[in-house]
Protein backbone atom coordinates (compact mmCIF):
# COMPACT_ATOMS: atom_id res chain seq x y z
CA UNK A 1 0.00 0.00 0.00
CA UNK A 2 1.26 3.53 -0.90
CA UNK A 3 0.66 6.31 1.52
CA UNK A 4 -1.83 8.84 0.46
CA UNK A 5 -4.18 11.38 1.73
CA UNK A 6 -7.81 10.71 2.81
CA UNK A 7 -8.35 13.11 0.21
CA UNK A 8 -6.50 11.84 -2.56
CA UNK A 9 -7.64 7.72 -1.37
CA UNK A 10 -11.64 9.31 -2.14
CA UNK A 11 -10.35 10.60 -5.82
CA UNK A 12 -9.54 7.29 -6.94
CA UNK A 13 -12.72 5.85 -5.16
CA UNK A 14 -15.45 8.21 -6.05
CA UNK A 15 -16.61 6.85 -9.61
CA UNK A 16 -16.52 3.20 -9.05
CA UNK A 17 -18.38 3.85 -5.78
CA UNK A 18 -21.00 6.02 -7.25
CA UNK A 19 -24.53 4.77 -7.64
CA UNK A 20 -27.63 6.73 -9.43
CA UNK A 21 -29.19 7.20 -6.55
CA UNK A 22 -30.68 10.49 -5.96
CA UNK A 23 -30.39 13.63 -3.53
CA UNK A 24 -33.46 15.65 -2.17
CA UNK A 25 -32.99 19.06 -0.60
CA UNK A 26 -35.08 20.16 2.49
CA UNK A 27 -35.26 23.65 3.47
CA UNK A 28 -38.19 25.21 5.90
CA UNK A 29 -36.75 28.92 5.29
CA UNK A 30 -35.42 29.70 1.92
CA UNK A 31 -37.54 28.96 -1.26
CA UNK A 32 -36.32 26.84 -4.09
CA UNK A 33 -35.76 23.28 -2.02
CA UNK A 34 -37.46 20.33 -2.95
CA UNK A 35 -39.16 20.25 0.33
CA UNK A 36 -39.91 22.23 3.46
CA UNK A 37 -40.57 19.67 5.66
CA UNK A 38 -38.18 16.10 6.57
CA UNK A 39 -41.34 14.12 6.58
CA UNK A 40 -42.40 14.81 2.82
CA UNK A 41 -38.70 14.24 1.53
CA UNK A 42 -38.86 11.04 3.44
CA UNK A 43 -41.84 9.89 1.77
CA UNK A 44 -40.80 10.77 -1.54
CA UNK A 45 -37.20 9.20 -1.56
CA UNK A 46 -36.07 5.55 -2.40
CA UNK A 47 -34.76 3.29 -0.75
CA UNK A 48 -30.94 4.36 -0.37
CA UNK A 49 -31.66 8.21 -1.10
CA UNK A 50 -30.06 10.87 0.20
CA UNK A 51 -31.79 13.59 2.11
CA UNK A 52 -29.73 16.82 2.54
CA UNK A 53 -31.57 19.09 5.29
CA UNK A 54 -30.60 22.90 5.38
CA UNK A 55 -30.59 24.57 8.65
CA UNK A 56 -33.81 25.85 10.58
CA UNK A 57 -36.67 24.09 13.08
CA UNK A 58 -38.30 20.70 11.64
CA UNK A 59 -41.36 18.74 13.03
CA UNK A 60 -41.12 14.69 13.68
CA UNK A 61 -40.34 12.27 11.08
CA UNK A 62 -40.30 8.42 10.64
CA UNK A 63 -39.15 6.71 8.27
CA UNK A 64 -40.56 3.22 8.17
CA UNK A 65 -39.92 0.49 5.68
CA UNK A 66 -37.32 1.62 3.63
CA UNK A 67 -33.97 3.36 4.37
CA UNK A 68 -32.71 6.42 3.28
CA UNK A 69 -30.11 8.79 4.30
CA UNK A 70 -30.77 11.98 6.62
CA UNK A 71 -28.43 14.56 6.47
CA UNK A 72 -27.86 17.93 8.01
CA UNK A 73 -26.35 20.19 5.43
CA UNK A 74 -25.35 23.11 7.84
CA UNK A 75 -25.82 23.92 11.06
CA UNK A 76 -28.47 23.63 13.32
CA UNK A 77 -30.93 20.79 11.94
CA UNK A 78 -33.12 21.28 14.80
CA UNK A 79 -35.69 18.51 15.16
CA UNK A 80 -38.51 18.28 17.38
CA UNK A 81 -39.02 14.82 18.22
CA UNK A 82 -39.23 12.13 18.14
CA UNK A 83 -37.54 10.62 14.83
CA UNK A 84 -38.58 7.29 14.07
CA UNK A 85 -37.05 4.78 12.34
CA UNK A 86 -38.50 1.07 12.39
CA UNK A 87 -38.96 -1.72 10.17
CA UNK A 88 -36.02 -1.36 8.15
CA UNK A 89 -35.31 -4.67 5.79
CA UNK A 90 -32.08 -6.19 5.98
CA UNK A 91 -30.78 -5.35 2.56
CA UNK A 92 -31.31 -1.67 3.08
CA UNK A 93 -29.25 0.61 5.74
CA UNK A 94 -30.24 4.21 7.42
CA UNK A 95 -28.06 6.91 8.36
CA UNK A 96 -28.64 10.48 10.46
CA UNK A 97 -25.89 12.75 10.64
CA UNK A 98 -25.69 16.24 12.24
CA UNK A 99 -29.36 16.33 14.15
CA UNK A 100 -30.33 17.80 17.23
CA UNK A 101 -33.55 16.84 18.69
CA UNK A 102 -34.13 19.76 21.50
CA UNK A 103 -36.80 17.63 22.92
CA UNK A 104 -40.40 15.87 21.89
CA UNK A 105 -43.10 16.81 21.50
CA UNK A 106 -44.87 13.64 19.96
CA UNK A 107 -49.55 13.48 21.39
CA UNK A 108 -47.95 9.65 22.57
CA UNK A 109 -46.80 9.67 26.41
CA UNK A 110 -43.54 9.58 26.92
CA UNK A 111 -41.76 9.01 23.39
CA UNK A 112 -38.25 9.81 22.92
CA UNK A 113 -36.33 11.86 21.29
CA UNK A 114 -35.16 8.99 18.64
CA UNK A 115 -36.49 5.52 18.51
CA UNK A 116 -35.15 2.95 16.16
CA UNK A 117 -36.90 -0.32 16.22
CA UNK A 118 -37.69 -3.68 14.43
CA UNK A 119 -34.72 -3.16 12.25
CA UNK A 120 -32.77 -6.25 10.60
CA UNK A 121 -30.49 -3.65 8.37
CA UNK A 122 -27.92 -1.70 9.97
CA UNK A 123 -28.48 2.28 11.40
CA UNK A 124 -25.75 4.60 11.54
CA UNK A 125 -26.31 7.92 13.84
CA UNK A 126 -23.51 10.92 13.81
CA UNK A 127 -23.27 13.35 15.34
CA UNK A 128 -26.58 13.27 17.07
CA UNK A 129 -27.99 15.57 20.18
CA UNK A 130 -30.74 15.26 22.13
CA UNK A 131 -32.84 16.70 25.26
CA UNK A 132 -30.97 20.06 25.69
CA UNK A 133 -33.58 22.35 25.95
CA UNK A 134 -36.82 22.47 28.44
CA UNK A 135 -40.14 21.52 26.47
CA UNK A 136 -42.16 24.47 26.35
CA UNK A 137 -45.51 23.25 28.11
CA UNK A 138 -46.19 21.34 30.99
CA UNK A 139 -46.65 17.31 30.30
CA UNK A 140 -44.84 17.42 27.34
CA UNK A 141 -43.38 13.95 27.73
CA UNK A 142 -39.75 12.21 26.70
CA UNK A 143 -38.59 9.33 27.54
CA UNK A 144 -35.26 8.06 26.68
CA UNK A 145 -32.93 9.97 24.99
CA UNK A 146 -33.05 7.05 22.27
CA UNK A 147 -34.82 4.14 22.70
CA UNK A 148 -33.60 1.13 20.26
CA UNK A 149 -35.49 -2.26 20.40
CA UNK A 150 -35.46 -5.81 18.12
CA UNK A 151 -32.79 -4.13 15.84
CA UNK A 152 -29.93 -6.39 14.69
CA UNK A 153 -27.25 -3.20 14.62
CA UNK A 154 -27.12 0.25 15.47
CA UNK A 155 -24.29 1.84 15.59
CA UNK A 156 -24.14 5.73 17.42
CA UNK A 157 -20.63 7.95 17.03
CA UNK A 158 -19.91 11.36 18.41
CA UNK A 159 -23.34 11.90 19.88
CA UNK A 160 -24.59 13.77 23.12
CA UNK A 161 -27.64 11.79 24.59
CA UNK A 162 -29.29 13.17 27.43
CA UNK A 163 -32.18 11.35 29.43
CA UNK A 164 -35.60 13.28 29.20
CA UNK A 165 -37.55 14.77 31.84
CA UNK A 166 -41.31 15.56 32.11
CA UNK A 167 -41.41 18.96 32.47
CA UNK A 168 -44.00 19.75 35.42
CA UNK A 169 -43.40 16.83 37.58
CA UNK A 170 -39.65 16.06 36.79
CA UNK A 171 -39.73 12.33 35.75
CA UNK A 172 -36.38 11.37 34.98
CA UNK A 173 -35.76 8.92 31.82
CA UNK A 174 -32.40 6.90 30.49
CA UNK A 175 -29.85 8.29 27.81
CA UNK A 176 -29.77 5.24 26.31
CA UNK A 177 -31.85 1.80 26.56
CA UNK A 178 -31.18 -1.06 24.37
CA UNK A 179 -33.68 -3.51 24.18
CA UNK A 180 -33.24 -7.33 22.18
CA UNK A 181 -30.58 -5.77 20.07
CA UNK A 182 -26.80 -5.20 18.91
CA UNK A 183 -25.40 -1.68 19.32
CA UNK A 184 -21.79 0.07 19.39
CA UNK A 185 -20.94 3.42 20.91
CA UNK A 186 -18.09 5.66 19.71
CA UNK A 187 -16.80 8.81 21.36
CA UNK A 188 -19.96 9.71 22.74
CA UNK A 189 -21.44 11.37 25.99
CA UNK A 190 -24.22 9.08 27.68
CA UNK A 191 -25.97 11.47 30.56
CA UNK A 192 -29.09 10.50 32.41
CA UNK A 193 -32.09 12.35 33.02
CA UNK A 194 -31.35 14.76 36.00
CA UNK A 195 -34.77 15.30 38.43
CA UNK A 196 -36.12 18.30 37.21
CA UNK A 197 -38.67 20.38 38.27
CA UNK A 198 -40.37 19.47 41.50
CA UNK A 199 -44.74 19.11 42.17
CA UNK A 200 -43.66 19.84 45.56
CA UNK A 201 -45.22 16.12 46.54
CA UNK A 202 -42.72 13.83 45.66
CA UNK A 203 -39.06 14.02 45.03
CA UNK A 204 -37.38 12.33 41.89
CA UNK A 205 -34.33 10.08 40.80
CA UNK A 206 -31.63 10.59 38.30
CA UNK A 207 -32.30 8.25 35.67
CA UNK A 208 -29.67 5.64 34.06
CA UNK A 209 -27.65 6.74 31.41
CA UNK A 210 -27.06 3.61 29.59
CA UNK A 211 -29.66 0.78 30.26
CA UNK A 212 -29.66 -2.48 28.37
CA UNK A 213 -31.76 -5.21 28.83
CA UNK A 214 -30.75 -8.44 26.64
CA UNK A 215 -28.80 -7.06 24.39
CA UNK A 216 -24.99 -6.88 23.14
CA UNK A 217 -23.34 -3.31 23.63
CA UNK A 218 -20.48 -2.49 22.80
CA UNK A 219 -19.00 1.37 23.91
CA UNK A 220 -15.52 2.61 23.22
CA UNK A 221 -14.10 6.05 23.91
CA UNK A 222 -17.48 6.93 25.48
CA UNK A 223 -18.42 8.64 28.94
CA UNK A 224 -21.19 7.29 30.28
CA UNK A 225 -23.11 9.17 33.38
CA UNK A 226 -26.49 8.53 35.73
CA UNK A 227 -28.40 11.52 36.41
CA UNK A 228 -28.23 13.76 39.77
CA UNK A 229 -31.16 13.09 41.52
CA UNK A 230 -32.89 16.15 42.47
CA UNK A 231 -32.50 18.84 45.68
CA UNK A 232 -35.53 18.36 48.17
CA UNK A 233 -37.94 21.32 48.12
CA UNK A 234 -38.16 23.44 51.35
CA UNK A 235 -41.53 24.73 51.13
CA UNK A 236 -42.81 21.09 50.33
CA UNK A 237 -46.10 20.73 51.33
CA UNK A 238 -46.41 18.23 54.61
CA UNK A 239 -42.32 17.97 54.25
CA UNK A 240 -43.29 15.46 51.56
CA UNK A 241 -40.20 16.21 49.24
CA UNK A 242 -37.63 17.83 51.44
CA UNK A 243 -35.71 14.62 51.34
CA UNK A 244 -33.03 14.81 48.07
CA UNK A 245 -33.80 12.02 45.21
CA UNK A 246 -31.53 9.39 44.62
CA UNK A 247 -28.13 9.72 41.77
CA UNK A 248 -29.11 7.44 39.09
CA UNK A 249 -26.90 4.51 38.09
CA UNK A 250 -23.98 4.45 35.27
CA UNK A 251 -24.86 1.28 33.39
CA UNK A 252 -26.94 -1.28 33.80
CA UNK A 253 -26.95 -4.53 32.67
CA UNK A 254 -30.18 -6.45 32.36
CA UNK A 255 -29.43 -9.94 31.23
CA UNK A 256 -26.66 -8.27 28.63
CA UNK A 257 -23.48 -8.38 27.78
CA UNK A 258 -21.64 -5.01 27.85
CA UNK A 259 -18.17 -4.41 26.72
CA UNK A 260 -16.90 -0.73 27.92
CA UNK A 261 -13.28 0.31 26.13
CA UNK A 262 -11.09 3.36 26.54
CA UNK A 263 -14.22 5.02 28.63
CA UNK A 264 -15.79 6.15 32.17
CA UNK A 265 -18.77 5.36 33.77
CA UNK A 266 -19.71 8.04 36.42
CA UNK A 267 -22.83 7.51 38.96
CA UNK A 268 -25.20 10.42 39.49
CA UNK A 269 -25.09 12.81 41.92
CA UNK A 270 -27.24 12.55 45.04
CA UNK A 271 -29.84 15.38 45.48
CA UNK A 272 -29.46 17.32 49.03
CA UNK A 273 -31.80 17.53 51.49
CA UNK A 274 -33.30 20.87 52.72
CA UNK A 275 -34.77 22.22 55.46
CA UNK A 276 -38.39 21.85 56.87
CA UNK A 277 -40.55 20.78 59.88
CA UNK A 278 -38.93 18.13 60.12
CA UNK A 279 -35.10 16.71 59.38
CA UNK A 280 -34.87 15.82 55.30
CA UNK A 281 -31.71 13.88 54.55
CA UNK A 282 -30.26 13.69 50.95
CA UNK A 283 -30.45 11.08 48.79
CA UNK A 284 -28.16 8.09 47.91
CA UNK A 285 -25.71 8.52 45.36
CA UNK A 286 -25.94 5.89 42.27
CA UNK A 287 -23.77 3.64 41.69
CA UNK A 288 -21.44 3.18 38.23
CA UNK A 289 -22.93 -0.29 37.43
CA UNK A 290 -25.60 -2.78 38.15
CA UNK A 291 -25.49 -5.68 37.21
CA UNK A 292 -28.83 -8.19 37.11
CA UNK A 293 -30.39 -11.45 35.17
CA UNK A 294 -27.22 -12.91 34.36
CA UNK A 295 -26.20 -9.77 32.95
CA UNK A 296 -22.24 -8.69 32.86
CA UNK A 297 -20.55 -4.99 32.30
CA UNK A 298 -16.54 -5.69 31.67
CA UNK A 299 -14.47 -2.70 31.58
CA UNK A 300 -11.00 -2.90 29.35
CA UNK A 301 -8.32 -0.31 30.11
CA UNK A 302 -6.67 0.32 26.52
CA UNK A 303 -4.71 3.10 25.64
CA UNK A 304 -5.69 5.75 24.13
CA UNK A 305 -8.97 6.48 22.12
CA UNK A 306 -8.06 6.58 18.48
CA UNK A 307 -10.31 7.91 16.05
CA UNK A 308 -10.93 10.05 12.88
CA UNK A 309 -13.72 12.53 11.80
CA UNK A 310 -14.64 13.72 8.31
CA UNK A 311 -16.28 17.03 7.17
CA UNK A 312 -19.88 16.05 5.22
CA UNK A 313 -21.35 16.88 3.40
CA UNK A 314 -19.03 18.59 0.98
CA UNK A 315 -19.77 19.24 -2.56
CA UNK A 316 -17.41 18.27 -5.25
CA UNK A 317 -14.58 19.91 -6.42
CA UNK A 318 -14.55 21.20 -2.69
CA UNK A 319 -12.06 20.93 -0.19
CA UNK A 320 -12.82 17.87 2.10
CA UNK A 321 -10.71 17.53 5.67
CA UNK A 322 -10.20 14.25 8.25
CA UNK A 323 -9.27 14.96 11.28
CA UNK A 324 -7.62 11.61 12.78
CA UNK A 325 -6.54 11.06 16.74
CA UNK A 326 -4.06 8.45 17.72
CA UNK A 327 -1.10 7.83 19.46
CA UNK A 328 2.65 9.08 17.99
CA UNK A 329 4.30 6.53 16.05
CA UNK A 330 0.78 4.73 15.50
CA UNK A 331 0.68 2.99 11.84
CA UNK A 332 -2.84 4.11 10.39
CA UNK A 333 -4.55 2.39 7.43
CA UNK A 334 -7.91 3.94 5.67
CA UNK A 335 -10.64 1.72 5.36
CA UNK A 336 -13.52 2.91 3.14
CA UNK A 337 -16.77 1.47 2.20
CA UNK A 338 -19.92 2.63 -0.20
CA UNK A 339 -21.61 0.77 2.55
CA UNK A 340 -22.09 -0.07 6.59
CA UNK A 341 -21.87 -3.27 8.08
CA UNK A 342 -23.42 -4.78 10.83
CA UNK A 343 -21.65 -3.83 14.27
CA UNK A 344 -19.34 -7.13 15.34
CA UNK A 345 -16.96 -7.46 17.73
CA UNK A 346 -13.56 -9.39 16.73
CA UNK A 347 -10.91 -11.07 19.03
CA UNK A 348 -7.74 -8.85 19.57
CA UNK A 349 -9.19 -5.30 18.24
CA UNK A 350 -9.88 -2.80 20.19
CA UNK A 351 -13.42 -0.70 19.00
CA UNK A 352 -16.18 -2.52 16.22
CA UNK A 353 -15.42 -2.50 12.83
CA UNK A 354 -18.48 -0.32 11.12
CA UNK A 355 -17.43 -0.43 7.23
CA UNK A 356 -18.62 -3.35 4.88
CA UNK A 357 -17.54 -4.65 1.51
CA UNK A 358 -16.73 -4.46 -0.94
CA UNK A 359 -13.80 -1.75 0.86
CA UNK A 360 -10.75 -0.40 -0.48
CA UNK A 361 -7.46 0.24 1.89
CA UNK A 362 -5.10 3.02 1.84
CA UNK A 363 -1.80 3.66 3.88
CA UNK A 364 -1.96 7.06 5.43
CA UNK A 365 1.23 6.89 7.44
CA UNK A 366 2.57 7.05 10.79
CA UNK A 367 1.01 8.99 13.27
CA UNK A 368 2.80 12.04 14.21
CA UNK A 369 4.50 13.45 17.96
CA UNK A 370 1.44 15.22 18.75
CA UNK A 371 -1.13 12.53 18.62
CA UNK A 372 -2.92 14.56 15.57
CA UNK A 373 -3.30 14.33 12.11
CA UNK A 374 -5.22 16.63 9.84
CA UNK A 375 -5.29 15.31 5.93
CA UNK A 376 -7.42 17.70 3.55
CA UNK A 377 -8.04 18.11 -0.06
CA UNK A 378 -9.90 18.43 -3.06
CA UNK A 379 -12.54 15.99 -3.73
CA UNK A 380 -13.30 14.66 -7.65
CA UNK A 381 -16.01 15.67 -9.74
CA UNK A 382 -18.59 13.01 -9.64
CA UNK A 383 -19.25 13.26 -13.36
CA UNK A 384 -22.65 13.38 -15.19
CA UNK A 385 -25.64 11.51 -13.45
CA UNK A 386 -24.58 11.25 -10.19
CA UNK A 387 -26.26 13.08 -7.11
CA UNK A 388 -23.60 11.92 -4.68
CA UNK A 389 -21.48 9.27 -3.36
CA UNK A 390 -21.27 7.97 0.01
CA UNK A 391 -17.82 7.12 1.91
CA UNK A 392 -18.37 5.04 5.30
CA UNK A 393 -14.50 5.62 6.12
CA UNK A 394 -12.35 3.94 9.66
CA UNK A 395 -9.18 4.21 10.46
CA UNK A 396 -7.45 0.90 11.41
CA UNK A 397 -4.47 1.56 13.75
CA UNK A 398 -1.83 -0.61 14.52
CA UNK A 399 0.33 0.77 18.01
CA UNK A 400 4.00 0.27 18.73
CA UNK A 401 2.84 -2.05 21.24
CA UNK A 402 0.98 -4.37 19.03
CA UNK A 403 -2.05 -2.86 19.40
CA UNK A 404 -4.86 -3.59 17.35
CA UNK A 405 -7.52 -0.54 16.96
CA UNK A 406 -10.60 -0.10 14.70
CA UNK A 407 -11.30 3.28 15.25
CA UNK A 408 -14.30 5.78 15.51
CA UNK A 409 -15.78 5.95 12.08
CA UNK A 410 -17.26 8.35 9.53
CA UNK A 411 -19.75 9.03 6.87
CA UNK A 412 -18.64 11.30 3.66
CA UNK A 413 -21.24 12.55 1.56
CA UNK A 414 -20.01 13.46 -1.46
CA UNK A 415 -22.62 16.07 -3.27
CA UNK A 416 -22.80 16.85 -7.05
CA UNK A 417 -21.78 20.91 -6.85
CA UNK A 418 -25.32 21.72 -8.26
CA UNK A 419 -27.56 20.36 -5.70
Amino acid sequence: MSRLSIASALLFLAPATATAQSAWTVDSVHPGADFTDIQSAVDAAAPGDLILVKPGLYSEFTMSGKGVDVVADGNPVRVIGPIVIEDLPGDEAATLRGLKVPYSTSAVPFASALEVSNCVGPVWVEDLRTNFATPPTPFTHVNSGVYVTSCASVLFIRCTLRGGFESLAGVTEEALLVANSTASIYGSDLTGGNAGKDDTIFNYDGATGLYAFNSTVSSFDSTIRGGDGLDGIPSAIFCQSCAGGDGGTGLESDGSSVLVQAGAIFAGNAGAGSSCAISCVAGDPGVRTAVTNGGTATEVVTPTARSMRTTSPVRENALVSSTLIGVPGDAMVLVSSPVQVPVVTLPNVVGTPAVGTPFSTFFLGQMGPTGQKISSGVLPDLGPGFDFVSFYLQTVFLGTDGTLTAGAPSVLHVVDDGI
